[in-house]
C-alpha cells in the first residue's frame, strides 16, 4: 500500500510539473505577442506620387516597453541600416534611402524593424513603371499646383521602358523636404511654391548641391513670396533690391495671350543673369540654373490662362550642364531627353563608363588585378588533355619498359603537381595581387557656392577573404554594381550593408578570397577654394586666369569661355595660367560641347583630369596606370557676354 501511494504521488507531481511548464510557456507567448504587436512600421515614397527608390518616409511607433534596435531598408543595390531608439509611446518619422541604381530599380524593396522587443517586416509597394521622364517637384503648402504639367494617359497600358511616364509632377510639404542630395538627384526641376520658406536648413543645403550638379530651381513670386527674402537663398536669387510692386505682365504661349496687372517681385537683375519674357530672370549656378518668376504662376489670375502649361514647360526644359556631364543619370530621367535638350558629348571627361572586371588598356597585368584576363578555354583544354596523356598512357608505358611499375606511386603525384603549376601560372596575376581599388568618374566643382560633387564608381579587389571597413567619407548615395550580365547578380555575393548617419559608411563588408566588387556612388567633397577664376574682356578677347589651389595636379586641362576653347593646360598645385580667347559663334550640332554651354551661360568652364584625388573606398592601393579623375569646374564670374 505504501508503495502504491508513493507511486501515485510521483505521478501527480509529474502531471503538475508538466502543467506548470505548459502554463509558463503560454505566459511567455502571451507576454511576447503583445510586445511585438505594439511596434508598428510604415514606409511610403518621400514625394507624393514619387518613386520609392528616391527616398522613403519611414514612420515607427512604439506603444509598448522601451525598445532599441534598427530599421533596415533592403533594395537591389544593398541594405541601408538606421539605428533607432524607441521609448514607450514614441512616434518617429525620418527619410530613408534605398541603395538602388538604374540597373536594379525594378527589384522589390522591403523594410525591417528589429529591436530587443520584437521585429516587424513590411514590403514597400513598388512605384516602378518603366524608365520615366525627369520629374518636376513642387515644394509647397498647396499640393497639386503642377497637375497641369501631367500628361494625359493614352490608355490603361503602362509606359514602356525608355518612354516617359504619364505623370511628371511630384510634391512634398516644406517641413517634409528631404535634407539629402540623393532625394533630388533624378529630378529635372524643383519649384519653390507658397510656404517653401519653411523648408529645413538641411534641405536648403541639399537643394544647393542639386543645383551645382545640374539641377534647376524655380522661385515663384507674387504679392508676398517670402522665399525671395529668405536669407538662405540670398546668394542665389538673381535680383538685387527685391521689392513688391504691381506691374502689367504680358505673355504669349501656345497661341494664348495674357496681359493683366499682377503683384510681382521686382528688382535689378544681377550681373551675368538672363532676362526672359515676362521679366523672368535666370542665372547659372554651377552646372544648374536658377529661374526667378516674378509673378505667381500657381495661383490667382494665371490659373485661368490656357498658355500656362506651355510657358512653364518651356522653363522646365531649359538645358543645363548636368545633361552634358551626366547624360544617363539625373535631370532627364535615365536617358530621356526633352525636345531641344543637348545630347551627351563624347569628349573627356564626360560620363564614366564602367569597366567592371575588364582589362584596362596600358595597365600591367602583374600589378593590376583588374587587367587580369582569365585563361583562354583552349589553353586550359590542352593542358588538361596533355595531363591525361602523360599521367596515364605515357607514364605507365615508360615505367613498364623500365620494369618499375611500382614507381607510379611517386611519378603520378609529381606529374600532377607539374601540370597544376601550369594552371596556377595562368592565374598568377590574381594570386600574387594586392588589395586594390580603381576609381573612375567625374568631379564637378562650383566656384560659388563652393561645392564639389563626385559621381562614379570604384572597383575593388580582395585577395584574402574577410571583413573590411571601406573608410568612406561624404558618400551620399551608393549601390552595389556586381551584375554578372543581363542584370543578374551573383547569388553567392554578400549584399553591401551601409550604415546611414547623414552619410553612408560600410564598416563591415564581407568578401571571399580573390573576390572583385564594384560600387557606384555619389560623394560630396569639400572643394572650397580649389580652383578660382578671374575673367574680363580685353577688346574682343576674353581673358581668363585660372589658379589651382588644390593639393592635386590638373592634367590635360582646357578652359572654355564664350564658345572658344583655350590651349591644353597643366596646372600643378599652387600654379596659375592666363588664357586669351576670341569668342566663337554658336554652330549647329555643337550643343553637346561644354564650349557651347560656356557661351550659353557666359561663365568659364575648366575641364581635365585630377591626379592624386582618390574618391570612394580608401582601402588597399590605387591601381597603377590610371589617367585620373575627370574634372569639370565652373567659374562664378561672368565672361562679359551679352544675354
Amino acid at each position: 500500500m505504501l508503495g502504491m501511494a508513493a507511486r501515485r504521488a510521483e505521478i501527480a507531481c509529474r502531471v503538475w510539473w508538466r502543467l506548470g511548464m505548459v502554463v509558463a510557456a503560454l505566459g511567455v507567448v502571451v507576454a511576447l505577442a503583445p510586445a511585438a504587436s505594439k511596434l508598428t512600421l510604415t514606409a511610403s515614397a518621400a514625394f507624393i506620387h514619387g518613386q520609392v527608390d528616391d527616398g522613403l518616409t519611414i514612420e515607427v511607433e512604439n506603444s509598448g516597453q522601451d525598445a532599441k534596435g534598427s530599421v533596415t531598408i533592403n533594395a537591389g543595390g544593398g541594405k541601408t541600416v538606421y539605428p533607432i531608439e524607441l521609448p514607450r509611446g514614441a512616434h518617429k518619422q525620418f527619410v530613408g534611402y534605398p541603395l538602388s541604381s538604374p540597373e536594379n530599380r525594378w527589384e522589390p524593396i522591403t523594410c525591417d524593424l528589429d529591436t530587443d522587443r520584437g521585429s516587424v517586416h513590411i514590403d514597400v509597394p513598388s512605384s516602378y513603371s518603366g524608365e520615366s521622364q525627369g520629374e518636376t517637384l513642387e515644394i509647397s503648402d498647396e499640393l497639386g499646383g503642377l497637375q497641369f504639367l501631367d500628361e494625359k494617359s493614352s490608355g490603361p497600358t503602362p509606359p514602356r521602358p525608355g518612354f516617359p511616364s504619364t505623370r511628371s509632377s511630384v510634391y512634398v510639404k516644406p517641413e517634409d523636404a528631404p535634407g539629402r542630395l540623393v532625394a533630388y538627384r533624378r529630378l529635372q526641376t524643383v519649384v519653390l511654391g507658397p510656404g517653401a520658406e519653411r523648408i529645413p536648413d538641411t534641405a536648403v543645403q541639399a537643394l544647393k548641391e542639386y543645383l551645382v550638379s545640374g539641377g534647376k530651381i524655380i522661385f515663384v513670386g507674387g504679392s508676398g513670396a517670402p522665399t525671395y527674402r529668405d536669407r538662405r537663398w540670398a546668394d542665389l536669387i538673381p535680383l538685387a533690391g527685391v521689392h513688391a510692386e504691381t506691374r502689367t505682365v504680358t505673355l504669349t504661349a501656345a497661341g494664348s495671350h495674357f496681359s493683366m496687372p499682377l503683384d510681382v517681385q521686382a528688382g535689378t537683375p544681377t550681373l551675368g543673369s538672363h532676362l526672359l519674357p515676362g521679366d523672368v530672370v535666370t542665372q547659372p549656378v554651377g552646372l544648374g540654373l536658377v529661374v526667378a518668376i516674378p509673378f505667381d504662376l500657381l495661383q490667382g489670375p494665371m490659373k485661368a490662362w490656357a498658355g500656362r502649361p506651355k510657358f512653364l514647360t518651356s522653363l522646365v526644359q531649359i538645358p543645363t550642364g548636368g545633361q552634358l556631364v551626366w547624360p544617363d543619370d539625373t535631370q532627364n530621367g535615365s536617358g530621356y531627353y526633352p525636345p531641344g535638350a543637348p545630347r551627351p558629348y563624347t569628349g573627356a571627361p564626360s560620363a564614366y563608363t564602367s569597366s567592371t572586371y575588364r582589362p584596362y588598356p596600358g595597365a600591367g597585368r602583374e600589378s593590376d588585378p583588374f587587367s587580369f584576363e582569365p585563361p583562354k578555354p583552349m589553353s586550359v583544354f590542352w593542358i588538361v588533355f596533355c595531363y591525361l596523356i602523360v599521367v596515364a598512357p605515357v607514364n605507365f608505358f615508360v615505367l613498364r619498359k623500365l620494369r618499375r611499375s611500382e614507381w607510379a606511386w611517386f611519378t603520378t603525384p609529381c606529374i600532377s603537381i607539374v601540370f597544376a603549376g601550369f594552371l596556377l601560372k595562368l592565374a598568377s596575376g590574381l594570386y600574387s595581387g594586392r588589395m586594390m581599388t580603381a576609381a573612375q568618374g567625374t568631379l564637378v566643382i562650383s566656384e560659388h557656392p563652393s561645392t564639389g560633387i563626385f559621381r562614379g564608381s570604384s572597383q575593388l579587389f580582395f585577395p584574402i577573404g574577410g571583413s573590411y571597413d571601406l573608410k568612406l567619407s561624404g558618400v551620399d548615395w551608393m549601390a552595389a554594381n556586381d551584375n554578372q550580365g543581363y542584370g543578374a547578380r551573383s547569388t553567392s555575393t554578400a549584399p553591401v550593408t551601409a550604415l546611414d548617419t547623414d552619410q553612408l559608411s560600410v564598416p563591415d563588408l564581407a568578401v571571399r578570397n580573390l573576390q572583385f566588387r564594384e560600387l557606384d556612388y555619389e560623394q560630396l567633397v569639400d572643394t572650397a577654394g580649389w580652383f578660382t577664376f578671374s575673367a574680363h574682356r580685353n577688346g574682343t578677347m576674353v581673358v581668363v586666369t585660372i589658379s589651382n589651389h588644390s593639393p592635386y595636379s590638373l592634367n590635360a586641362g582646357s578652359i572654355a569661355a564664350e564658345g572658344a576653347i583655350g590651349p591644353v593646360l597643366q596646372l600643378a598645385p599652387g600654379a596659375s595660367s592666363t588664357v586669351s580667347m576670341a569668342p566663337l559663334p554658336a554652330t549647329p550640332g555643337s550643343e553637346q560641347l561644354l564650349s557651347s554651354y560656356s557661351k550659353l551661360i557666359h561663365r568659364p568652364i575648366l575641364s581635365g583630369t585630377l591626379t592624386g584625388f582618390r574618391p570612394g573606398p580608401q582601402v588597399g592601393d590605387e591601381a597603377p596606370g590610371r589617367p585620373g579623375i575627370g574634372l569639370v569646374a565652373v567659374g562664378a564670374e561672368p565672361t562679359g557676354g551679352k544675354p
